[in-house]
């Protein structure tokens, strides 16, 4: 089975385009679940492409996305560029949460967080639409 990729633009709620890829399951598999990869700190989406494809093709639709200021979410000069890792969370996640509920009209959402992708959802505020979370090498508070 092959997965179809398919790159998209969500808007973040202060305007802010981000660039993301939704791996979609082949339509036979579809289990009604999305997953979100929070990537860690700086790391492109790319990055988990691999990871992304392996769960489509067991059903899931995936999607990866860059943060502010990275990759396909970086428009321009960074030099005086405003965003933060706060912003990260509270409106890049947020803003890709929102879309999935939208675009797959009110799937059941998991999210795999990577590094500082694990805590940034904690600051979405739309975090309680998340059924699951699993975190992989995330700092804690303490």
């Amino acid at each position: 089975m092959e997965t179809i990729s398919r790159e998209v633009t969500i808007i973040a709620e202060d305007g802010y385009p981000l660039g993301a890829t939704v791996f979609e399951a082949p339509p036979s598999t579809r289990n009604g679940h999305v997953v979100i990869i929070c990537s860690g700190t700086a790391i492109k989406q790319q990055f988990y492409g691999a990871y992304a494809r392996f769960l489509s093709q067991r059903g899931y639709n995936v999607i990866t996305f860059d943060y502010r200021g990275i990759r396909r979410a970086r428009h321009g000069n960074l030099a005086g560029f405003q965003g933060n890792m706060h912003d990260w969370g509270k409106k890049d996640v947020s803003a890709v949460i929102a879309w999935a509920c939208t675009e797959f009209q009110q799937p059941k959402i998991h999210v795999v967080g990577h590094s500082a992708g694990g805590w940034l959802t904690a600051l979405a505020t739309n975090n309680h639409q998340v059924q699951s979370m699993v975190t992989v090498a995330s700092l804690h508070g303490y």
